[in-house]
């Protein structure tokens, strides 16, 4: 739809939901456009072409339970009006053009929120807010807090266990990697995304008290140290990612045990010495990215025999050496795999055929991926393909 609303609109006094988004609405939005609407209770006007301009000390009308506004202009001041609203369950106002700090009072009010989507504006907060909520909801419920892409600085000590998912990346935090704050109560965290800030020091072992965690991304930080034994101890652990940081030691053998674990970023860090074997019992990982390291081993028969749910195995720019066994051609789903820049000798096995994802004969569907280092006789590969290696994508850097 395009245009936009009537004022009249704010005369529907019966109304309970207004779902308007995904259009091309155009205009001003203003408090006519609200002034009846008293037994509104969701109202979704999300990805549209508009802007809410109400004053700072409206008082509306209704009690909303669902507030969705991302992706229209509500900014560039923090929307005082939401203060007066006692009942909200879910609130999404991404990338609102709001540049302001967050008050002190909405600390208080989005721990009883199942969900607060503030990314993509350009916020600041006294960190000391999110801190000092020490209780759960009296609900039980766990509330999730994003927050990413804003203007967040400065060091956080400590969050809330009980929030099931905290996004703070994308910002400018710094100091040490904020630590549960578990207290008596169990740790509802599931969710914790760190990543593209400014932490430093090492990661502690405190973080594995969040034993129901099932997604962790710390990367693209200044994080140095060995990776905790610990982090091997979260049983429902689905995604990790360290990547991008100061991390060395070995890989520790404990991220074996990690059963569920579908994603393993640890690419760009200082990590040496070989695979652990643990690593085999890692059958439901799809994504496997160690490339950019010190590592020195060969490429083992068991990624091929044991990983059969790989997708994308990256080990570009590390000290494997040796060949590259058939055993790597049982991984049938594989569609991105770099070998580039390590030491392998050896010629491309003819059973490179059998990476059939690779390959598409539909014009505009994905190209995957197939990198190797400089040396090898590319001759046979073609040959048994009876088609160009150039189909793979393959790169030669």
């Amino acid at each position: 739809m395009q245009g936009s609303i009537p004022s009249e609109t704010g005369q529907l006094s019966k109304l309970q939901e207004l779902y308007i988004s995904s259009n091309s609405l155009t205009g001003v939005l203003f408090e006519d456009h609200f002034a009846k609407l008293g037994e509104l209770k969701l109202l979704d006007l999300s990805r549209n072409l508009f802007a809410l301009n109400v004053s700072s000390w409206w008082v509306p009308l209704f009690q909303l339970r669902e507030i969705m506004m991302s992706s229209i202009k509500v900014g560039p001041l923090f929307p005082a009006w939401l203060r007066t609203q006692k009942e909200v369950q879910w609130l999404e106002m991404k990338n609102t053009s709001i540049s302001d700090s967050i008050p002190s009072w909405f600390g208080v009010l989005c721990y009883d929120i199942g969900l607060v989507d503030f990314s993509d504006n350009n916020l600041t907060w006294n960190l000391l807010e999110f801190k000092q909520m020490k209780k759960s909801p009296p609900d039980g419920n766990s509330p999730s807090i994003v927050l990413k892409s804003n203007k967040l600085d400065g060091s956080l000590k400590s969050f809330p266990s009980y929030i099931y998912e905290s996004d703070l990346s994308q910002n400018f935090l710094t100091g040490h990697i904020p630590l549960p704050d578990v207290g008596q109560t169990i740790a509802s965290t599931r969710f914790l995304i760190l990543s593209d800030n400014h932490f430093t020091s090492s990661i502690l072992e405190d973080l594995c008290k969040l034993e129901n965690l099932k997604y962790l991304d710390l990367s693209n930080n200044f994080l140095s140290g060995r990776v905790p034994l610990c982090l091997g101890n979260l049983p429902d652990l689905w995604v990790l990612n360290l990547a991008n940081n100061s991390l060395c030691g070995q890989i520790p053998s404990s991220l074996g045990n990690l059963g569920q674990l579908w994603i393993l970023h640890l690419n760009r860090n200082k990590f040496v010495g070989k695979l652990p074997s643990s690593m085999r019992s890692l059958r439901y990982l799809q994504i496997l990215d160690l490339g950019d390291n010190g590592l020195t081993d060969i490429i083992l028969t068991w990624i091929g025999e044991r990983l059969s749910k790989l997708k994308f195995l990256r080990f570009q720019s590390n000290n494997f050496h040796g060949v590259i066994s058939d055993e790597l051609c049982l991984l049938s789903s594989l569609q991105v795999l770099n070998l580039a820049r390590n030491n392998l000798t050896g010629s491309i096995p003819h059973s490179f055929i059998n990476f059939s994802m690779m390959v598409s004969s539909e014009p505009g569907t994905d190209l995957w991926v197939l990198a190797i280092s400089p040396g090898f006789k590319t001759s046979r590969v073609e040959e048994n393909l009876g088609t160009p290696l150039g189909t793979f994508c393959a790169l030669n850097p």
